[in-house]
């Protein structure tokens, strides 16, 4: 019973911090008009229930907040969308290791009010015909990570490859004839983009490069995409202006890649790049520069960044590493203001957050009463 009750807590305190982050984060689902609508009408928290907040270990006052906000809190809300949706199957929960926390299914359901028809929720796939293929690197090592990416967001992937050195018929992944380690996965990455070329070039119009500490909202990056074609040589994430002429797009936050920029990578990539350097964002970089392949802006009509590489918190209160400063093309911007609404992704989630995210986007609703 002692044991439970700390797992409670902890359950408890999880959601408390990351409904303040996506509270503040404004993420919008969007989807095609045949299957929702999402509603823009939102009323504004009074602001005193952001004072003396604290965000990522910093004591933050409600002048603050709106500030970083960019003084509008209109935009702190927004309702969502209703649809129903179909339950993952409880067993495929079993034993997760969610934020160093060892849960069973029966914690799971004790946790979530011992509904699991409330726990996940199987989203269909938007109504598009833009085809999304996902391939995420792993490791035989990080699959108990790597189930968790399977199990949410990449369920909205048209379809999905994990990469790793070993094949893994179970899991599945596709064993690659690289060694592990960091100083390989330059070599590792252009491996598995050789492989997409050889077997999948023809069942997708986009390819998205993910980590297994990942997480994406595939809805929005179908928007995105919606006004490109992958027939032009192009690839699109959050864009550091270093090292590269062009830039280069960070490999955590995700790059998405044309499927003529794979075809001009398989028919040309091995006599023009250089697979051998440590960052292979970098060398992805650099080799598509020589193959004429654009990094693409994925900043929306007012500068606001989609692609984030790191977690959400981190870009609401800016407390970015020194190096960020001198990559990010856009000034490394922080807080509500300087991230879309149709934001596509963020780097550094752990498993339990993974879960949290998913409810909170996909589950949460918030309800308004009228003000008479």
């Amino acid at each position: 019973m002692r044991l439970q009750m700390k797992k409670l807590m902890y359950s408890c305190e999880c959601i408390v911090i990351l409904s303040i982050i996506v509270s503040l984060i404004t993420v919008h689902i969007w989807k095609c008009p045949s299957t929702a609508s999402v509603t823009d009408e939102s009323k504004p928290l009074p602001p005193e229930s952001f004072d003396k907040s604290r965000l990522g270990g910093v004591s933050l006052t409600n002048e603050d907040l709106h500030k970083q906000m960019g003084d509008d809190s209109n935009t702190f809300m927004r309702a969502r969308d209703t649809k129903v949706y179909k339950p993952l199957y409880p067993g495929s929960f079993d034993k997760s290791r969610l934020g160093g926390v060892s849960l069973t299914n029966e914690d799971l359901h004790i946790q979530m009010e011992d509904d699991p028809n409330t726990f996940m929720r199987d989203f269909k796939k938007p109504n598009s015909t833009i085809q999304v293929l996902c391939w995420v690197l792993t490791s035989p090592t990080r699959l108990k990570n790597s189930i968790h990416v399977k199990n949410t967001w990449a369920r909205r992937c048209d379809q999905l490859l994990f990469f790793s050195s070993e094949t893994n018929s179970k899991f599945p992944t596709i064993g690659l004839p690289v060694p592990e380690g960091h100083d390989k996965l330059s070599e590792k990455t252009f491996s598995a983009l050789e492989y997409m070329y050889n077997h999948y070039l023809n069942q997708a119009d986009w390819f998205l490069k993910a980590d297994d500490d990942t997480y994406v909202i595939m809805e929005n990056l179908k928007l995105f995409l919606s006004g490109k074609s992958p027939n032009d040589l192009v690839y699109y994430g959050h864009h550091f202006n270093a090292l590269v002429k062009q830039g280069f797009h960070s490999g955590g936050a995700g790059y998405v890649i044309s499927k003529a920029a794979l075809k001009k990578f398989g028919d040309f990539g091995k006599k023009n790049c250089n697979n051998g350097g440590v960052g292979e964002d970098v060398e992805i970089g650099k080799c598509f520069e020589k193959l004429g392949v654009e990094a693409g802006k994925s900043v929306d009509s007012q500068g606001r960044s989609r692609f984030h590489c790191f977690h959400p918190e981190l870009h609401v209160v800016g407390q970015y590493p020194s190096w960020y400063f001198e990559y990010d093309t856009y000034h490394a911007k922080m807080g509500e203001r300087s991230m879309s609404d149709s934001a596509i992704s963020f780097h550094y989630i752990t498993p339990s957050n993974m879960y949290m995210l998913e409810y909170f986007i996909y589950h949460l609703h918030v309800h308004q009463a009228e003000v008479k």
